[in-house]
C-alpha cells in the first residue's frame, strides 16, 4: 500500500471486512481525532463494550497523555499531508499492562469527490504472528527499561546488555523498527514527558527540563521547538490562550 493511498467511501466496506479477517483493530476518526466508528476488537481494546461508549471521544479519553498525544500528532500528520502512515511499528501497554508490539496503518478518508472526512486506521498485534515478532525479540525489555529510566543517564551499552546483543546490533534494530537511534528514542520520550508536565503542572520550566534529563536549558528549548514546533515557554503560555467568543 503506497503512502499516497486514500480510502474513499466505496472502499470503506472492503477495508472493514479485511480488518475483521486479519483480526486487526479498525477505527475511523474525524478531523479532530474523534471516533466515528470502530470494530468490536478496537472497542474492547479501549476497555469498552459498545460503539456508543467511544463515539465522539478521542484517544485522550482512553490512553495515557504521552501516548494519546503521539497518536493525535500522527492523525494530524495524515489528515494535513494527505499521505498515509504505513506499517508503523510501535510497542504499547495493553489494558493488562503488558508490553505488546503493534503495526499501524493510518489512511486519509475522503468522499469519492475528494472531500476529506478524517482518517481510517488499522492496528495489528504482531504477537499473533510468531515469525514477525522474532524481528523485535529483545527490544521489549529495552523499551521497558527506557520507560522507567529515560530521564536518567542511559547508555547504549547498558541497553545492549539488557537486550543481549551488541551496541551495533541494537542501533541497527532501533533504526529498522523505530526509524531512529536509541538516543533519539530516549530524547523523544524526555520531550513528551516535559510536554505533559508543562501542560499538567505548575512546575518551573527549568525544573521540568532538569528533571526530564535536559541539563542545558538552551538545548532543551531548541530540541523542544524542533519536535513540537514551539518553545516550552510558548507551550506553557498556550494554556492561558482563550479563543474569543463570537
Amino acid at each position: 500500500m503506497p503512502k499516497g493511498f486514500v480510502c474513499t467511501m466505496d472502499e470503506f466496506r472492503t477495508l472493514f471486512t479485511h480488518a475483521k479477517r486479519r483480526g486487526a483493530l479498525f477505527f475511523v476518526k474525524d478531523h479532530e481525532g474523534k471516533f466515528l466508528h470502530a470494530n468490536h476488537s478496537h472497542i474492547r481494546h479501549l476497555g469498552k463494550r459498545s460503539l456508543g461508549e467511544i463515539i465522539g471521544k478521542t484517544d485522550h479519553d482512553f490512553y495515557p497523555f504521552n501516548l494519546a498525544d503521539r497518536y493525535s500528532r500522527d492523525d494530524q500528520e495524515v489528515i494535513q499531508s494527505g499521505e498515509a502512515i504505513i506499517n508503523r511499528v510501535e510497542i504499547v501497554k495493553n489494558q493488562k499492562g503488558e508490553m505488546r508490539w503493534h503495526s499501524t496503518k493510518k489512511i486519509p478518508f475522503k468522499t469519492t469527490k475528494g472531500r476529506s472526512l478524517g482518517l481510517v486506521g488499522f492496528t495489528r498485534d504482531l504477537h499473533q504472528g510468531s515469525i514477525i515478532i522474532q524481528k523485535y525479540e529483545g527490544l521489549s525489555q529495552v523499551i521497558e527499561k527506557i520507560e522507567k529510566e529515560f530521564c536518567g543517564e542511559l547508555q547504549s551499552s547498558t541497553l545492549a546488555e539488557v537486550a543481549g546483543i551488541s551496541v551495533r546490533q541494537l542501533e541497527r534494530r532501533f533504526k529498522i523498527v523505530f526509524s531512529k537511534s536509541p538516543r533519539e528514542f530516549i530524547v523523544e520520550k524526555r520531550l513528551e514527558e516535559a510536554r505533559r508536565r508543562l501542560l499538567k503542572s505548575r512546575d518551573k520550566i527549568t525544573t521540568i527540563a532538569m528533571e526530564c534529563g535536559f541539563f542545558d536549558h538552551s538545548h532543551f528549548t531548541n530540541a523542544y521547538r524542533r519536535h513540537f514546533g514551539l518553545t516550552p515557554k510558548e507551550q506553557r503560555q498556550s494554556l492561558f490562550t482563550r479563543t474569543p467568543r463570537a
